[in-house]
Order: structure tokens, then sequence, then C-alpha cells
């Protein structure tokens, strides 16, 4: 698939999600922190 393509389906998509925009970001922001809190507690017992 070309590039252009791929920008076409991602605005697409990213159209129909429009709506549930301000709820993914959240849920995007504490997936993350949940993710570092792991990888921290994982680099915290290596050290130890």
């Amino acid at each position: 698939m070309k590039r252009e393509e791929i920008k076409v389906i991602k605005g697409i998509k990213g159209k129909e999600e429009l709506g549930n925009k301000e709820e993914g970001r959240m849920d995007r922001i504490e997936r993350m922190k949940r993710v570092k809190g792991i990888v921290m507690m994982m680099v915290m017992m290596v050290v130890k």
C-alpha cells in the first residue's frame, strides 16, 4: 500500500473515532501511566 492510501484510511478511521477522541485520549494517558509504572517496578526489581 502507498503512503497516501494509508493516510486516507487513517483519516477515515480518525473521523469515525472523533466522537470518542476525548475518552480515548484519557484512556491512552491512563494506559501509558500504568505501563510506565509496571516498567518502573521491573527496573526497580532488577536494580535491587
